[in-house]
């Protein structure tokens, strides 16, 4: 029995904050004793960085499950997970060289590589995160069709929406042709500043379009982002009690109920 729930942040548009959202959500999971692991899928290496991790010094990386490099060829995924500072919190690093399975697909396709690698440790694992680049290439089409679930992060900027219908568009069809069971378990509105205008409107568009998956809890925007990430350590080690840190615990126990029922 498959036992670890995996999901995938996904959104194309860029600046959303998929890599901020993906590491604090895990990290709340960790903090309550569920064995947790992060994948970074983006060749920025965003997530990484979020951990504490240099990209360009990790040696083995995502690139390298997918690489049909010879002297590669018999790494497993297990080979590339590397614990975190935090317990029950493990990664697997990305850098610049995951571009590379974007623009190629030697191996005989990514998307079973990636699924068949991720059945072989659902046993290891309670929840499993995958953060996602800004594009619909083939790293999203790969993580959207190993994942469980969806959760897609809305910026509350102007033009947030713009590219949504696509995005709804692909993960209909990856449900359609290549993984069935995936659900869109929620979008959320993401740096939120109250007061402003454009966040109400955007808050209201996100209820309009999704409805129930509209969820209530919104990420607010703040400087403490910044801090925690130029510093490699989640918010909830960073500044325990600050709103934005509430957000992601309110956003975990959501999840939590959710999955049990």
């Amino acid at each position: 029995m498959k036992l670890a729930k995996i999901i995938c942040l996904a959104n194309q548009k860029g600046g959303v904050g998929k890599s901020t959202c993906t590491a604090n959500i895990a990290h709340q999971f960790s903090v309550l004793n569920y064995r947790t692991l992060t994948i970074d899928c983006d060749p920025q290496g965003n997530l990484t960085y979020g951990f504490g991790f240099n990209p360009n010094e990790c040696t083995k990386t995502l690139y390298h499950l997918f690489t049909d490099d010879q002297d590669y060829i018999d790494i497993t995924i297990k080979d590339l997970i590397v614990p975190t500072k935090h317990a029950n919190l493990d990664l697997i690093a990305s850098n610049t060289g995951l571009e590379w399975a974007n623009r190629n697909d030697s191996r005989g396709g990514i998307n079973q590589i990636f699924k068949t690698a991720l059945d072989s440790i659902t046993d290891d694992y309670d929840f499993i995160f995958i953060d996602t680049p800004p594009s619909l290439g083939r790293l999203t089409e790969a993580a959207l069709a190993s994942s469980d679930f969806v959760l897609i992060p809305i910026q509350c900027e102007y033009y947030a929406m713009v590219g949504m219908a696509m995005l709804l568009q692909a993960i209909a069809l990856i449900k359609k042709r290549i993984n069935p069971n995936l659900q869109i378990v929620g979008t959320f509105a993401n740096m939120y500043a109250k007061g402003q205008n454009v966040s109400k409107d955007i808050v209201g568009q996100i209820k309009n379009m999704f409805e129930q998956r509209a969820m209530k809890t919104v990420i607010p925007r703040s400087v403490r982002v910044t801090e925690a990430q130029n510093r490699g350590i989640p918010l909830e080690i960073y500044e325990k009690n600050s709103p934005i840190a509430d957000a992601f615990r309110d956003w975990t126990v959501f999840f939590v109920y959710f999955q049990r029922n």
